[in-house]
């Protein structure tokens, strides 16, 4: 079932499994991303002050960072203060000129799946390829998805996929084994998720589609739990997928097996 919210709340139905499906007036901006990504790809000199400008006129909301010990720190409150306004991105690409550009994902209704390669022998592309399949929806698959949304390699030789996300759904670190998501927050006052973008060292563009929606099952699984429900329930339909209760008690037993597995 899909409820439609007039009033442009993007928030996820309560107690039935439905969804409340907003579809932004933004989604039809997102047109514009993959080219912005490219041309950012391409720059050279400071990446915030030069690539930043050009994520930011594609309607992207960005911010200074650098690496600090490893991590990735914000040089700004980004959570508040990310912005597409030049002004104030030229403003701290003056300031810090040798820092790296961060999209805050809340603010830019991006859903960004990060799919992790950097401890073998897990697999977050692996991973994903079987939730996918338990979900019915194998053509979410990484290797599915080069001509359907937004794909960015980025610095350890992973990748980011990019989707559009109108239920402001909540992020969660380690969903599974090599898959973190980077959304917005489960809690309306935190900050949400971010991502590095190109022309962020080691951060490249590879798929040139604009973002797609966000699967249905994905969202599901990171608003409701995962345990498999006793009780049965119609259908649950988003835009573009259907999950029914099988397919709920598959993904459950899914999540549960890999899960257990890395423990």
């Amino acid at each position: 079932m899909v409820r439609h919210d007039s009033a442009g709340a993007a928030t996820p139905g309560q107690g039935n499994g439905s969804l409340v499906i907003n579809t932004p007036a933004a989604v039809s901006t997102t047109i514009n991303i993959p080219g912005a990504l490219l041309a950012a790809d391409d720059v050279t000199g400071s990446p915030f002050a030069c690539g930043a400008p050009i994520l930011a006129a594609a309607g992207l909301y960005v911010f200074p960072f650098k690496l600090i010990r490893g991590r990735k720190q914000p040089l700004v409150g980004w959570g508040n203060e990310a912005t597409t306004d030049q002004a104030t991105i030229n403003r701290w690409g003056r300031r810090w000129p040798d820092a790296w550009v961060g999209v805050a994902c809340k603010p830019s209704g991006l859903l960004v799946v990060d799919l992790d390669v950097k401890h073998p022998p897990v697999s977050g592309p692996d991973n994903w390829a079987e939730l996918t399949l338990a979900s019915g929806d194998p053509q979410a698959a990484p290797a599915c998805l080069y001509d359907r949304t937004t794909l960015i390699r980025t610095g350890s030789g992973g990748l980011h996929l990019w989707f559009v996300d109108p239920w402001d759904t909540p992020g969660r670190d380690a969903m599974l084994p090599g898959i973190d998501v980077k959304a917005s927050s489960a809690e309306p006052h935190k900050k949400g998720g971010f991502v590095a973008a190109p022309p962020t060292p080691g951060y490249h563009v590879l798929g040139l589609k604009p973002p797609m929606l966000a699967p249905g099952w994905l969202a599901l699984i990171l608003t409701h739990d995962d345990k498999p429900h006793r009780e049965r329930r119609e259908p649950v339909s988003t835009a573009n997928h259907t999950v029914t209760e099988d397919v709920r008690e598959r993904l459950a037993a899914a999540l549960r097996s890999k899960r257990g597995g890395a423990s």
